[in-house]
C-alpha cells in the first residue's frame, strides 16, 4: 500500500494485536493514534480494504504461476532478514529460498555493481561468483545486466547456488537478456 512501509505495517500489526484484526481497524483511527502519518495515507488504508476479495483472488492465483507469498509470520520466511530495522512484510518467491537451518555453514555474499561495467568488471565479476559458488558460497543479486548477471552466471559456472532477488516482480524477468538466466 502506498504509504505504508514495512515498520508502519509491523505497527499496524501490533496495534491491532495481529494482522488479521487491523481489518477491522478504520484508518482514521490509525491516523490519530500516530500510527499512520497523513489523511491520504488513512484513505489508501480504507480503499485497501474494500479491495479485499480481489486480492484474496491474486494471491489464490499465485499457486498456479508456482509463486509463494512468504510473510515473516511463515517459518520459511529468511532469519537473515529478521536483522533489518524495515526487513520486507512479504516476500514473493519462485522457487527455493536459501536454506538457512545453520547459516554458518551456508555463507552467502551479494555480487552486485554496474549495469554498464566495462568488460574487465564484468569478467571479474564472474570469475568471483565462479570462485565464491566452488568455496561453498551462494551467490545473491538482482539478476540485473552488467556486474549483477555476471556474479550469477559465474556462480552457476562454479557449481554453486544462487538467488536472484528481483525490483521488477517475480514473475518478470528484467532485463531481458538475462532470460535464460533468470530460468
Amino acid at each position: 500500500l502506498e504509504g505504508l512501509g514495512p515498520v508502519t505495517v509491523q505497527r499496524i500489526g501490533a496495534f491491532a494485536g495481529g494482522f488479521r484484526n487491523a481489518y477491522y481497524i478504520e484508518g482514521m483511527e490509525l491516523l490519530r493514534r500516530g500510527i499512520i502519518k497523513n489523511r491520504k495515507t488513512a484513505e489508501i488504508f480504507e480503499q485497501a480494504k474494500r479491495c479485499l476479495d480481489a486480492a484474496r483472488e491474486e494471491y489464490s492465483g499465485l499457486d498456479r504461476q508456482g509463486i509463494r507469498f512468504v510473510t515473516p509470520l511463515d517459518p520459511e520466511y529468511p532469519e537473515r532478514l529478521r536483522h533489518i530495522y524495515d526487513y520486507p512484510m512479504g516476500l514473493y518467491v519462485k522457487g527455493m529460498l536459501p536454506q538457512e537451518k545453520h547459516p554458518a555453514e551456508k555463507p552467502a555474499v551479494a555480487v552486485i555493481g554496474a549495469r554498464s561495467c566495462t568488460v574487465y568488471g564484468e569478467q571479474v565479476a564472474g570469475i568471483m561468483g565462479r570462485e565464491l559458488a566452488a568455496s561453498g558460497v551462494a551467490v545473491i543479486s538482482g539478476l540485473a545486466l552488467g556486474v549483477d548477471g555476471a556474479g550469477h552466471r559465474g556462480a552457476l559456472s562454479g557449481g554453486g547456488e544462487t538467488w536472484g532477488v528481483l525490483g521488477c516482480g517475480v514473475n518478470i524477468c528484467y532485463p531481458k537478456q538475462n532470460y535464460p538466466l533468470f530460468r
